[in-house]
């Protein structure tokens, strides 16, 4: 009879990275204050290691926070170093995908260390992905 069914297809809200992981509006706010809190690398990584051990994530907000936050450490395994580690790590090791917020932030390191060429490597990998 050519009438075309209509079925109403309901789609989870897309998380743009604004809000943080899973959880409680409480876990997500400790979760903020742990990694603002980290000093080390290691500290760093055991908060997002324990995220995901909880089952909340950690998320693209959580990793693009860690790599701003490495970026800025001085010391073994912080700096340009440590953002692109994270960069590169976050979708074997956390199962997140990084973001242009990602991306930019381990870019904006690099520059800040000299890394030009590293700058411009993590610039191709970031259009390759179509972001």
């Amino acid at each position: 009879s050519g009438r075309e069914a209509r079925v109403a297809i309901e789609t989870p809200p897309v998380d743009r990275g604004r809000g943080g992981g899973g959880g409680t509006k409480e876990d997500q706010e400790r979760d903020k204050h742990q990694l603002k809190s980290s000093r080390t690398p290691q500290q760093l990584d055991a908060v997002l290691s324990n995220i995901r051990a909880e089952g909340r994530g950690p998320d693209v907000y959580h990793i693009s926070m860690a790599v701003s936050l490495i970026a800025r450490m001085r010391g073994p395994g912080g700096g340009w170093k440590g953002a692109v580690w994270l960069l590169q790590s976050a979708s074997a090791k956390y199962n997140v995908e990084p973001n242009v917020v990602t991306f930019s932030t381990a870019i904006s390191a690099c520059e800040k260390g000299r890394q030009w060429k590293r700058a411009l490597e993590l610039l191709r990998e970031m259009q390759g992905r179509g972001l």
